[in-house]
């Protein structure tokens, strides 16, 4: 049986793939987890969390009940409200999705759990990006995370993205931008939010925080 993380795109999938890495939980050896987006599952899904929700979701809670499946998390961002999700409404569509296969997703809850008294099936771990309560998306979770010996430097990259004449990006597009930047300014830049891990990662985040911390202990959870 096998172990699967499961996000919303390709980008997500090399972020993790390297946060895994970094914290040494296991990737790709014999008590792997997979860390997959919708498309890696079958390529007529999509790489969204439409995808992963109303798509590669019922794929791999059906290999759950064929017990080909030990252990499932799943990262989502929670978006915004202005644009018709936020992170009420995430939560909503992925308790009804586990519902539908006897799992039980709790308010303020991150591991869902089968209700069934006689079938034993694993529980599945759900992170709604940034943290489980709020509305966003991954970035989010980063900009909370991000070291105060760093936080000067990127308040001024903020800035500069805020008050671009003739504004380039939407609003919803800016903090993307930002984190980008403020990656690519770095004395090793790299592209992507990955590249956190491909840096001195102690120098940018600050794994003391709490909502580091909290995700930590969330893989921790569903994988151990």
């Amino acid at each position: 049986m096998s172990r699967f993380l499961l996000v919303e795109g390709k980008t997500d999938v090399a972020f993790f793939e390297l946060f895994c890495q970094y914290h040494q939980i296991t990737v790709d050896s014999i008590q792997n987890i997979d860390i997959l987006s919708p498309t890696a599952i079958d390529l007529s899904f999509h790489d969204n969390k439409g995808g992963v929700i109303d798509e590669a979701l019922d794929d791999l809670l059906l290999q759950i009940q064929n017990k080909r499946v030990e252990k499932l998390g799943i990262i989502i961002d929670a978006d915004f409200e202005k644009d018709g999700q936020g992170f009420l409404k995430t939560h909503a569509r992925i308790t009804k999705k586990l519902s539908d296969y006897d799992y039980l997703l709790k308010p303020n809850a991150n591991i869902a759990i089968h209700q069934s008294e006689t079938i034993q099936r694993p529980d599945i771990g759900v992170w709604i990006m940034p943290n489980n309560k709020d509305s966003g998306a991954i970035e989010h979770w980063i900009k909370e995370n991000i070291h105060q010996d760093e936080q000067e430097f990127y308040d001024y990259i903020e800035n500069i993205i805020k008050n671009i004449p003739k504004q380039k990006f939407k609003s919803s597009q800016q903090l993307k931008v930002t984190i980008g930047t403020w990656l690519l300014w770095q004395k090793h830049p790299h592209l992507g939010t990955q590249s956190l891990f491909a840096q001195k990662i102690d120098n940018l985040i600050n794994r003391d925080n709490q909502s580091y911390q909290e995700l930590l202990a969330w893989f921790g959870q569903v994988f151990d």
